[in-house]
């Protein structure tokens, strides 16, 4: 146990013990426990010094441990496992000292002894159950301590060692001490590393999860949830005194971190034991992404008794097959990129491989004879997601008759998401002669105004763009409520793209940072001059990203959109951007790193020497910031993706000294983007002893680099995991790795799944099938028996085989359309991943 302690400590700390298999005498391993506590008093011990102390006592009592004294029933046998016992306890004692350890400079808040409380953490997850009380007070003393500055990844190794220990009261602990919603980044670290640790937890109870929702939701009452432009401040601060409105400026970025993680707990602990379904909505059997459903969900739950807190033997829900409400969308990516985990970007980015060559023979008999019949049976079929499906591939595959069906679909079919769905397809048909119907359906102020957006899309893509400045003319209003308008004109923002004309360009930069435009629509101005690569309006972004504050909150998505604007158009070449660049990550300081992140995005597309040079100097220091450590996820992708030599031997080094497992699975997939194939070995180890965090990106990691004989160790982890994503990835993994040999594995997989997210990566999985998979996703259409998602989910995976070309509206779908503001499942049918996510 030392010795893997040992390997996971990225400190290095020497062992200065024998042999594994030497023998340590007792008086030996109280020699060495006195040494330790001796250094724990001195201030001026090293961290050094302290760490090889800890590692020799703990590594004298283990063998002490495993090679007991003879257990004899003599005074001296007893005199033995007494003065074990008491060692054990002084060891311990010793690591809680430890983890209270610090050691800071006059007039200073740094602590120096981080490598000290990480150590001590580590081991404490062994300790005896007794101890976890003095464990969670020396944890609060801790964290209440202005003089400790915490690393963010202390709060993730101490709640894993609670949860090791499996003391009594520790999930309350979690729910009533470290659980916040306090706008710093400590606490803000502290409170996601407790909602982990609150979803790790093994079986709850019904009343510890019932009390965990309602403290949750007691802290998170914001009501913005859809990424409006003002944030409602949390409850720690609505309503508090004058000199806490401060706070209200960095909300956002704040509120799109904890986010995910509160909706994702709040989901997790509110889920049927008897399923594993996550709460749907009483009136229409929809799931729930929002705090303000869950709530109205958890207070009527609580009043009529129908909660899935107790096991019943029959359920007392039924699920409604209603028309889900309409959500407003939201259409920019950098909301989504503004901000979050780099997990999120990755989803967005990582390069799966395009689809196999199919025969064309196949393909044309999918596309003319086998999808036509089977695609217009499904419009009538009873459940909406199957009808949805059925529309949108539809019109991907341009089949005969298409525009009849699909407009009759709009006027005929009672489900919203339907509806939108065939306004999808008609989308994919670019059809100039749809103008007019268009043109009606974009200013039909009753109609939908999710269909309203798609059709201001369509007219880009039948390259109007006249019908923009004309209709949708930025700080113009045309009768609409303000939220709508807003993402009306995002999109014909958006749109301007496909249809652009000259001085298109320079109209987009000119909406970079104007306060007066809506962040929405700033947003998509750089999404939009991004793909334009319009030479002329790298000026405009640079000098924005100069200009703007970092402190300035209503500037700040359009500073983030320069960015993104800036790095798509910089050249390996450009000496001049790519200098700009290199100081705005240098010297920006805002608090959650949006301008930063997206500079570190769009340098390692650049490549070239200058843009690893300045990529490895913000790496490092990064590294030594450990209030940025959420960044360094996207300098490890960065660096991978820029294919630079000297970037492997930094992610291979990274790869043997990094300790968290988000960073780990930045860094093999970093390795991967690189292409370097030596390093599988080392990916192959991480897989073997990682955990949830790295096992999903490390199995891609491994598929990327075309490593087959890690096949039994991904086979392993899906025959030992349940979570969504190890299944995902595991599946692409397999699919990539075999092709159409794959196909009796995954329809195993798909057999246990039931959620859309899955459906939809597995039949992503399919796709990188051949023949093999395509017939047995035509046996599950075809069968009426099977759950409706699974022949939804089939009938997309064969539009995608039918035809792989690249689809720019389901791309951008795809990367900017918000998930918690469309339904997730006609999010996921309309992915269309048939490209790489991002090009």
């Amino acid at each position: 146990m030392a010795r893997t302690l040992l390997l996971l400590c990225t400190f290095g700390a020497a062992v200065f013990a024998g042999a594994p298999g030497d023998l340590v005498a007792l008086p030996e391993a109280t020699q060495r426990l006195r040494t330790l506590e001796s250094l724990l008093k001195r201030q001026a011990a090293t961290n050094t010094e302290i760490l090889a102390a800890l590692d020799a006592a703990e590594d004298a009592y283990l063998r002490l441990e495993a090679n007991p004294p003879a257990a004899r029933r003599t005074q001296a046998g007893i005199k033995q496992a007494t003065d074990l016992e008491k060692l054990r306890k002084d060891v311990e004692r010793a690591y809680l000292k430890a983890l209270e350890l610090r050691k800071v400079a006059l007039n200073s808040d740094h602590n120096d002894r981080h490598p000290v409380q990480f150590r001590a953490a580590r081991a404490l997850a062994r300790a005896r159950p007794a101890l976890g009380a003095d464990f969670m007070r020396a944890l609060e003393r801790v964290y209440k301590d202005p003089d400790y500055e915490l690393v963010p990844h202390f709060y993730d190794v101490a709640f894993g060692a609670l949860l090791e220990m499996n003391t009594p009261g520790t999930f309350e602990w979690l729910v009533d001490k470290p659980l916040n919603a306090d706008v710093n980044p400590d606490a803000m670290h502290r409170a996601l590393a407790a909602m982990d640790a609150l979803r790790k937890t093994p079986s709850p109870t019904a009343k510890q999860r019932r009390e965990a929702v309602r403290r949750i939701l007691a802290i998170f009452q914001s009501y913005s949830f859809h990424w409006t432009d003002t944030y409602q401040v949390v409850a720690g601060f609505r309503g508090g005194p004058k000199k806490y409105q401060k706070i209200a400026g960095i909300m956002g970025p704040y509120w799109m971190q904890v986010r995910p993680t509160v909706i994702a707990t709040l989901r997790h602990l509110s889920r049927d034991p008897r399923t594993g379904v996550p709460p749907v909505d009483l009136d229409d059997g929809s799931d729930l992404e929002s705090i303000p459903r869950i709530k109205v969900w958890f207070g009527q739950n609580k009043t009529i008794g129908r909660p899935p807190w107790i096991d019943l033997k029959q359920p007392l829900l039924v699920r409604k097959r209603t028309t889900p409400p309409y959500t407003q969308p939201a259409v920019t990516k950098l909301r989504r990129k503004y901000g979050i985990p780099w997990e999120l970007w990755w989803e967005q980015n990582r390069d799966l491989h395009r689809p196999p060559e199919l025969g064309e023979e196949l393909r044309t008999e999918l596309r003319k004879r086998t999808l036509p019949p089977l695609l217009i049976e499904a419009l009538g079929d009873v459940d909406w997601r199957v009808r949805a499906a059925a529309a949108m591939t539809l019109g991907k595959l341009g089949a005969p008759g298409a525009v009849v069906h699909l407009r009759r679909q709009m006027e005929v079919d009672a489900s919203e998401e339907v509806r939108q769905a065939a306004m999808l397809g008609l989308l994919l048909l670019r059809d100039p002669e749809l103008r007019g119907f268009f043109v009606h359906t974009a200013r039909a102020r009753n109609e939908n105004p999710r269909i309203r957006a798609y059709a201001v899309l369509a007219m880009g893509l039948i390259l109007d763009a006249d019908f923009f400045w004309k209709v949708f003319q930025p700080g113009k209003r045309v009768n609409d409520p303000l939220p709508v308008h807003r993402d009306l004109q995002a999109c014909a923002v958006r749109a301007l793209g496909w249809g652009a004309e000259t001085g298109t360009a320079q109209a987009l930069a000119n909406l970079l940072g104007n306060k007066r435009v809506a962040l929405e629509a700033q947003a998509a101005a750089g999404t939009t001059l991004a793909l334009l690569r319009d030479p002329a309006s790298l000026s405009e972004a640079l000098k924005i990203l100069r200009d703007a504050r970092d402190d300035d909150p209503e500037q700040h998505v359009g500073h983030v959109s320069a960015a993104l604007t800036a790095t798509a158009l910089t050249k390996p070449d450009d000496k001049r951007a790519l200098g700009a660049l290199a100081v705005k990550l240098r010297k920006s300081k805002a608090r959650f790193g949006g301008v930063r992140n997206q500079v570190v995005v769009g340098l390692g597309g650049v490549g070239g020497s200058r843009a690893y040079e300045t990529l490895q100097t913000g790496y490092e220091r990064c590294l030594r910031d450990t209030k940025r450590y959420a960044e360094r996820g996207y300098f490890l992708l960065a660096l991978g993706e820029s294919k630079d030599p000297r970037a492997r031997v930094l992610l291979r080094e990274q790869l043997e000294s990094l300790d968290h497992e988000r960073e780990l699975g930045a860094c093999a997939l970093g390795l991967a983007l690189n292409g370097d194939a030596a390093s599988v070995w080392k990916l192959r180890a991480q897989l073997v002893r990682s955990e949830r965090e790295y096992t999903a990106p490390g199995m891609v990691a491994l598929a990327m680099l075309h490593d087959e004989g890690a096949l039994s160790l991904i086979r392993g982890k899906l025959e030992r995991r349940r979570e969504a994503e190890v299944v995902q990835e595991g599946a692409l993994a397999l699919a990539m790795l075999r092709g159409d040999e794959a196909v009796p594995e995954l329809l195993e997989l798909w057999r246990r799944c039931k959620t859309p997210a899955m459906f939809d990566a597995l039949a992503w999985s399919f796709v990188l099938t051949n023949e093999r998979g395509a017939a047995a996703l035509v046996d599950i259409v075809r069968d009426a028996g099977r759950d409706p998602l699974e022949r939804a989910f089939g009938l997309t995976a064969l539009g995608r085989m039918a035809d792989p070309a690249p689809d720019p509206l389901l791309d951008d779908f795809a990367r900017d359309f918000n998930p918690y503001g469309a339904s997730p499942t006609l999010t996921a049918l309309a992915r269309g991943r048939d490209v790489p996510f991002l090009r």
